[in-house]
């Protein structure tokens, strides 16, 4: 199941989907990118976090450069999926019944190709 919002392929588990959702340290998020971006550099980006802009679907702004030592912009990823599934029932549940299906992440041709579906997939194992 390819998974790609800028097509609509499944895009109800994209990481541009509006999920809101609450951070480990208390802050909102508005999709799962918003999280990631804002801390993939390792430090919180403000500016960033507070631009209104997030409140659009398919929003993707830049942060700072990732931080990609020792897995941490991965973990970042992961993290932030993770959340906004827990936090949203209806989400997680859509998750939880496509059960064993593969996802993929075709158009994407990044490190992410790869990692995203592998954590979607991840994550919903964990959350079953």
């Amino acid at each position: 199941m390819n998974i790609w919002y800028g097509t609509g392929e499944n895009a109800q588990f994209s990481n541009l989907t509006l999920r809101p959702f609450t951070g480990s340290e208390g802050r909102e998020y508005y999709s799962v990118e918003h999280a990631y971006q804002v801390w993939k550099s390792g430090v919180f980006n403000n500016k960033l976090h507070a631009n209104p802009a997030w409140k659009s679907a398919g929003t993707k702004l830049r942060g700072y450069s990732p931080r990609t030592s020792e897995g941490y912009n991965v973990k970042v990823m992961k993290r932030a999926i993770e959340l906004s599934f827990q936090q949203n029932t209806k989400a997680r549940e859509e998750l939880l019944a496509t059960g064993d299906t593969v996802f993929t992440h075709n158009q994407d041709n990044t490190v992410w190709n790869k990692l995203f579906p592998k954590l979607l997939m991840e994550v919903r194992e964990e959350l079953k």
